[in-house]
């Protein structure tokens, strides 16, 4: 379900609902949707239980049952690390690097040993 949070004024005859198509009205009223006029002059299609669902909501919301966000008092008091990047390019490359001195040493062996 939507988690918008929108006031129903009242409900529309479908008739009264321009702009949408009549074939597109048969449908909705066959699925069971009837239009609404929303708080901010949108007409939304809604069924029975959705209508009753906003309802309950508006009636929590009234009763100030809305949870408050948690505020972290120790994240505030301590700056974030940041991670160096020379250290970051190392530990991501690491193998790399691994196999390139190693390819080195083996140049050096051959180099040497002639």
């Amino acid at each position: 379900m939507s988690k918008k949070h929108y006031e129903i004024v009242k409900e529309l005859d479908p008739a009264e609902v321009k702009n949408v198509p009549e074939v597109h009205k048969k449908h909705y009223l066959k699925l069971g949707y009837k239009p609404y006029r929303m708080g901010d002059g949108r007409i939304k299609w809604l069924t029975d239980t959705e209508k009753a669902y906003t309802g309950t909501k508006t009636v929590l919301r009234s009763f100030h049952l809305k949870k408050t966000p948690t505020v972290s008092h120790k994240s505030s008091k301590h700056k974030r690390r940041r991670r160096n990047r020379f250290y970051a390019f190392i530990s991501d490359n690491w193998f790399i690097f691994v196999m390139i001195g190693i390819a080195i040493i083996i140049y050096l062996f051959f180099m040497f040993n002639k």
